[in-house]
Protein backbone atom coordinates (compact mmCIF):
# COMPACT_ATOMS: atom_id res chain seq x y z
CA UNK A 1 0.00 0.00 0.00
CA UNK A 2 1.58 3.23 -1.19
CA UNK A 3 0.85 6.40 1.33
CA UNK A 4 -1.67 7.81 -0.84
CA UNK A 5 -3.98 4.87 -0.25
CA UNK A 6 -3.49 5.33 3.57
CA UNK A 7 -5.92 6.94 5.75
CA UNK A 8 -5.06 9.94 7.26
CA UNK A 9 -5.59 8.40 10.87
CA UNK A 10 -4.24 5.27 10.33
CA UNK A 11 -1.03 4.18 12.55
CA UNK A 12 0.58 3.71 9.64
CA UNK A 13 0.44 7.25 8.02
CA UNK A 14 0.96 8.88 11.59
CA UNK A 15 4.43 7.29 12.13
CA UNK A 16 5.21 8.46 8.66
CA UNK A 17 3.94 12.17 9.12
CA UNK A 18 5.29 12.15 12.73
CA UNK A 19 8.88 11.11 11.37
CA UNK A 20 8.81 13.82 8.64
CA UNK A 21 7.48 16.45 11.15
CA UNK A 22 10.89 15.68 12.90
CA UNK A 23 13.37 15.54 10.48
CA UNK A 24 12.27 18.77 8.81
CA UNK A 25 11.94 20.71 12.71
CA UNK A 26 15.41 19.14 12.80
CA UNK A 27 16.48 20.16 9.68
CA UNK A 28 15.18 23.67 9.35
CA UNK A 29 15.80 23.99 13.43
CA UNK A 30 12.07 24.50 13.79
CA UNK A 31 11.70 24.99 17.42
CA UNK A 32 9.29 23.58 19.66
CA UNK A 33 6.65 26.72 19.82
CA UNK A 34 6.15 26.75 16.54
CA UNK A 35 3.42 24.44 14.18
CA UNK A 36 4.41 22.81 10.96
CA UNK A 37 1.61 22.38 8.27
CA UNK A 38 1.87 20.12 5.73
CA UNK A 39 -0.43 21.48 3.12
CA UNK A 40 -1.42 20.07 -0.32
CA UNK A 41 -0.88 22.47 -3.34
CA UNK A 42 2.10 22.88 -6.18
CA UNK A 43 3.64 25.79 -7.72
CA UNK A 44 0.15 28.00 -8.07
CA UNK A 45 -1.23 27.40 -4.70
CA UNK A 46 1.88 29.60 -3.78
CA UNK A 47 0.98 32.25 -5.84
CA UNK A 48 -1.79 32.89 -3.51
CA UNK A 49 -0.02 31.39 -0.13
CA UNK A 50 2.71 34.10 -0.61
CA UNK A 51 0.35 37.24 -0.57
CA UNK A 52 -1.73 35.98 1.44
CA UNK A 53 1.32 35.90 4.31
CA UNK A 54 3.31 39.09 3.31
CA UNK A 55 0.52 41.26 2.22
CA UNK A 56 -2.37 43.26 3.47
CA UNK A 57 -4.96 44.04 1.26
CA UNK A 58 -4.55 47.66 0.45
CA UNK A 59 -0.45 47.00 -0.13
CA UNK A 60 1.09 48.11 -3.30
CA UNK A 61 3.55 44.85 -4.37
CA UNK A 62 5.70 45.55 -7.42
CA UNK A 63 5.77 41.99 -9.63
CA UNK A 64 8.62 41.72 -11.68
CA UNK A 65 7.19 39.29 -14.99
CA UNK A 66 9.49 37.17 -16.65
CA UNK A 67 7.79 34.55 -17.86
CA UNK A 68 4.28 32.98 -18.04
CA UNK A 69 4.51 31.45 -14.35
CA UNK A 70 5.11 35.40 -13.05
CA UNK A 71 2.22 36.32 -15.34
CA UNK A 72 -0.06 33.61 -13.34
CA UNK A 73 1.12 34.87 -10.43
CA UNK A 74 0.48 38.56 -10.75
CA UNK A 75 -2.50 37.96 -11.65
CA UNK A 76 -2.83 35.80 -8.67
CA UNK A 77 -2.04 38.74 -6.53
CA UNK A 78 -4.70 40.75 -8.13
CA UNK A 79 -7.66 39.05 -5.14
CA UNK A 80 -5.59 39.61 -2.08
CA UNK A 81 -3.32 43.05 -2.36
CA UNK A 82 -2.77 45.75 -5.20
CA UNK A 83 0.29 44.64 -7.26
CA UNK A 84 1.97 46.49 -9.74
CA UNK A 85 4.10 45.23 -13.06
CA UNK A 86 7.38 47.20 -12.60
CA UNK A 87 8.25 45.12 -16.04
CA UNK A 88 7.13 42.43 -18.23
CA UNK A 89 9.73 40.46 -20.23
CA UNK A 90 6.20 39.43 -22.38
CA UNK A 91 6.64 41.74 -25.62
CA UNK A 92 10.38 40.14 -25.60
CA UNK A 93 8.64 36.35 -25.45
CA UNK A 94 10.58 36.61 -21.92
CA UNK A 95 14.02 36.54 -23.34
CA UNK A 96 15.99 39.26 -21.34
CA UNK A 97 15.08 41.08 -18.11
CA UNK A 98 16.09 44.68 -16.50
CA UNK A 99 19.26 45.66 -14.44
CA UNK A 100 17.95 46.06 -11.22
CA UNK A 101 19.04 50.01 -11.59
CA UNK A 102 16.68 50.01 -14.12
CA UNK A 103 13.27 49.21 -12.33
CA UNK A 104 11.40 51.42 -11.08
CA UNK A 105 9.49 50.78 -7.98
CA UNK A 106 6.97 51.78 -5.51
Amino acid sequence: MSVMEMSHRGKEFLSIIEKAEADLRKLLYIPSDYKVLFLQGGATTQFSVIPLNLCKPDDPVDYLVTGSWGDKAFKDAQKFCKPNVIWSGKFLKYTKIPSFDALQQI
